[in-house]
């Protein structure tokens, strides 16, 4: 994600504070990023997620499912290389669905440089 898209997300959070006191951060990230297919995410809606999944993980930093929406939602914001590192996280902790996203990045030259071989690892 762009400098200027982490600024508006902040920007939206902070101007939405009564809105975003009124919503439970974490069922606004799974919101956002349900399937099918979170490549849907993309645009403003896209920094709405990233800053929602941002709240959600600073709120539960020990749930790895959490982390890899927030790489879900940095991967439609068009940021790979901090979905990239939202997903490691979340795949630290053998979290399956983190891993076939690591794979993907891989397979897919997003963030990372084309790698069949470690997508396949």
């Amino acid at each position: 994600m762009s400098w200027r898209l982490r600024i508006l997300a902040l920007a939206l959070l902070a101007l939405s504070n009564v809105a975003v006191a009124q919503v439970d951060p974490v069922a606004e990230c799974d919101r956002l990023t349900a399937m099918p297919g979170p490549v849907s995410v993309a645009g403003p809606e896209a920094v709405v997620a990233v800053a929602a999944c941002t709240a959600a993980v600073a709120a539960n930093p020990g749930q790895p499912r959490l982390r890899y929406q927030l790489g879900l939602a940095l991967e439609g914001s068009g940021d790979f290389e901090a979905a990239y590192g939202a997903y490691r996280k979340a795949a630290a902790v053998d979290h399956a669905p983190a891993l076939t996203a690591i794979a993907s990045l891989y397979e897919r030259g997003l963030g990372l440089p084309m790698d069949l071989a470690q997508a396949l690892v």
